[in-house]
């Protein structure tokens, strides 16, 4: 069979994607829709990609719900439309956006008290020192992270 750069494209974008832990069907699709310059319904979604209605669906409710894709109706019609971001430095710096705000925030507002409530008891010692360094981890991470959104923001305007 011979495969189109289309082929080669959605291969090397799955695969990427697949890197930060999405399955493979998920993986295909983003690829799928990623090449999409226009929405793209539901049903041409899953005939483009060859997977099933039913797989298309509940990979589109897990990409919806992660920020990877929008999802909506159009006015009269009850078919789904989606839509993916196709600006690659947009998709990162959302992501990046998304770690420092749920993984981040939580962690910088949680750890402290955590921390003072091992020390306050009698809890492994081992444990601790983990959660300490996680705790050291999450702002080291902090700064990286946000030094990347700034330099990406900053790339953005040029």
């Amino acid at each position: 069979m011979i495969r189109t750069p289309r082929d080669k494209f959605i291969e090397l974008m799955s695969e990427n994607v697949k890197a930060n832990g999405l399955d493979e069907t998920t993986s295909k699709l983003a690829a799928v829709l990623f090449l999409e310059a226009e929405e793209i319904s539901l049903e041409e979604l899953a005939k483009k990609s060859g997977y099933s209605l039913s797989s298309t669906s509940t990979s589109i409710k897990f990409m919806e719900t992660t920020g990877l894709i929008h999802k909506y109706k159009r006015p009269h019609s009850k078919k789904i439309y989606l839509k993916m971001e196709n600006d690659i430095i947009e998709v990162m710096l959302n992501m990046l956006k998304k770690k420092q705000e749920y993984i981040i925030r939580r962690s910088k507002s949680d750890l402290p008290h955590i921390i003072s409530e091992y020390k306050k008891t009698k809890s492994s010692r081992q444990e601790l020192n983990i959660i300490e360094k996680y705790y050291n981890d999450v702002l080291i991470g902090e700064q990286i992270i946000g030094d990347m959104i700034k330099r990406m923001e900053k790339a953005r305007k040029i």
